[in-house]
């Protein structure tokens, strides 16, 4: 037992870490990051993804069991991953709307930005090709979402630093983003055991 709460533990641990390189090098990033007002936004957008990849990796375990036992061609396989991310959304929305009515409006497009974004279909597509069992599939769907929320926050604490500081006019906004991303996605890389090709 205490091995498979070590493995659960790791296997979230290396979706952290796993999520913080590839949110880094670019693939999630999107509008939502420059939109992001405050910390709460932060932690509420990371709450929603987090949401969105464990609902949408739990029905991905179970069609995977399915793909198991018919031969399934790999364009029906992320046809029906897209379609779990959009049941996930819908669910989320649902219980959203229903018990948060005056909240909806306002997470309306955060929940679509966090549903439809490579990040969750990144997500998705590795859980199935490692084969995870249903708990670690959980494990790294929560790790990734985590990974997705602590990178969010580097870049909210990023940019509320650099507002306060003097840079050149040809840097400021998204040059100056990119370099910061840039530096950060280099320190997080060297951080995971990582050497620059010399």
């Amino acid at each position: 037992m205490a091995e498979k709460i070590m493995e659960f533990i790791f296997i979230m641990l290396a979706a952290v870490t796993f999520e913080n390189a590839i949110f880094t090098r670019a693939l999630g990033i999107n509008q939502i990051i420059f939109k992001i007002k405050d910390v709460k936004s932060v932690l509420t957008f990371g709450s929603i993804i987090t949401g969105v990849l464990t609902i949408s990796n739990i029905i991905n375990y179970f069609l995977n069991l399915t793909f198991t036992y018919f031969l399934v061609p790999n364009y029906i396989k992320y046809t029906l991953f897209v379609i779990s991310i959009v049941f996930a959304y819908i669910l989320i929305s649902f219980v959203v709307r229903k018990f948060y009515p005056d909240k909806y409006n306002n997470l309306k497009i955060m929940l679509t930005m966090a549903s439809f974004n490579c990040c969750i279909q990144g997500v998705l597509i590795i859980s199935v090709l490692q084969n995870l069992s249903l708990v670690m599939s959980i494990a790294y769907a929560l790790g990734s979402g985590i990974g997705f929320t602590i990178a969010l926050l580097m870049i909210y604490i990023g940019k509320e630093r650099i507002s306060m500081l003097n840079v050149p006019k040809a840097f400021k906004g998204l040059p100056i983003m990119l370099l910061y991303v840039g530096i950060l996605s280099l320190a997080i890389y060297g951080l995971i055991g990582h050497q620059l090709p010399s």
